[in-house]
């Protein structure tokens, strides 16, 4: 391994601890779906189970894992779970009505928003997005804001879709870590919405931690390595010297 191809796979390690750190920090949040890091380049090696850094290591894809975590009761009106596949479509307030929904959570720990240019409280997140339900029950739209007399007098919930081409190309969005972005048409999913629930986190904490462990010593290891490799190199240097 020489110098440049150790630092790289140093900074490979690196990125795997920081992406545990994330899931770990995911554990309290509503919806939130750990997100699992694969290794790749010409020396990635697997050895009973475990993958192995080695030379010119790189971060080859990360994988998002939309396994459903524990629902838990909480009686709140405004709060929404989903059993089964699915997401509930959320819009930024200024693209209802003007552009296609292009986000989706699991998280549903809503509230009502004051939306003077959508009519007035409507269902939304923490965030200020608009909670959608599909007026027309095909899932074709179009998809329009849920108001305050919808749920709690017509007992109308927010749709659960999914995107039309699979889970894959959802990506982490800017609206939050469990609010995923994609683009693509999307069609009603099978999950059954759960009123006054909300579904926990699907990060095995125990897990997580065992593989930051793993992780934390393969960069020690390799920090190590790259050190002794680097001592060696010195001391070569100074006999040709």
């Amino acid at each position: 391994m020489n110098f440049g191809q150790g630092l790289q796979s140093l900074r490979s390690v690196g990125n795997e601890i920081n992406l545990i750190n994330s899931n770990l920090n995911g554990t309290n949040i509503v919806g939130f779906k750990q997100n699992s890091g694969y290794y790749g380049g010409t020396g990635a090696q697997v050895k009973n189970s475990y993958q192995i850094p080695d030379t010119s290591l790189i971060n080859a894809y990360t994988e998002l894992n939309f396994s459903q975590g524990q629902i838990n009761y909480t009686g709140e009106k405004t709060d929404f779970a989903i059993n089964g596949e699915g997401f509930f479509l959320l819009q930024q307030v200024q693209d209802v009505g003007v552009n296609p929904p292009n986000l989706v959570t699991r998280d549903g720990n809503f509230r009502f928003l004051n939306v003077p240019s959508l009519g007035g409280d409507i269902l939304g997140n923490a965030n200020g997005l608009v909670v959608l339900r599909d007026s027309s029950g095909t899932g074709a739209g179009p998809y329009v804001p849920i108001t305050k007399t919808d749920l709690l007098q017509n007992g109308i919930l927010p749709s659960v879709v999914k995107p039309e081409k699979g889970n894959e190309q959802l990506v982490f969005s800017k609206n939050g870590s469990s609010v995923f972005t994609f683009n693509d048409n999307v069609v009603l999913a099978d999950g059954e919405v759960v009123q006054g629930s909300l579904e926990a986190s699907n990060v095995n904490t125990h897990e997580a931690l065992v593989a930051l462990s793993l992780a934390q010593k393969k960069f020690q290891a390799m920090a190590v390595q790259i050190k002794n490799e680097n001592t060696l190199l010195d001391i070569v240097t100074n006999i040709i010297k």
